[in-house]
């Protein structure tokens, strides 16, 4: 890639990753890795998620993003002045009609899919 003109990567972020967005602050739960607890111990069962408690599907969509967007900040700072590759995160927008919402209240999936 380094030989490529204009090498870009682009992982998919989300606002929900952000705690300071209405998505990421309002919307419950907030993402939070805590101190990587669920690393240490192997991510098993009974613990599964980033911050060593069990399980929360919509949580670990939202910790999953917040580490997407670590990757990315810390790919960009190793590798971008050696490769002149381009490291980002984009958010392509709020998709809840899809079944990534499906533990979601129907009321936020409907008002969600609005469009102006």
């Amino acid at each position: 890639m380094s030989k490529a003109k204009n090498a870009r990567v682009c992982i998919v972020g989300s606002i929900t990753g952000n705690t300071n967005t209405v998505g990421g602050g309002l919307v419950y739960p907030q993402a939070n890795l805590g101190k990587l607890e669920g690393f240490e111990q192997g991510a098993k069962k009974p613990v599964e998620m980033a911050n060593g408690k069990s399980f929360f599907g919509a949580k670990a969509y939202k910790d999953s993003k917040v580490c997407n967007m670590m990757t990315v900040s810390e790919l960009h700072k190793r590798y971008h002045e050696k490769t002149g590759i381009v490291f980002s995160s984009m958010y392509p927008g709020c998709i809840a009609e899809t079944n990534l919402f499906r533990e979601k209240r129907p009321w936020f999936r409907k008002v969600s899919t609005l469009r102006n």
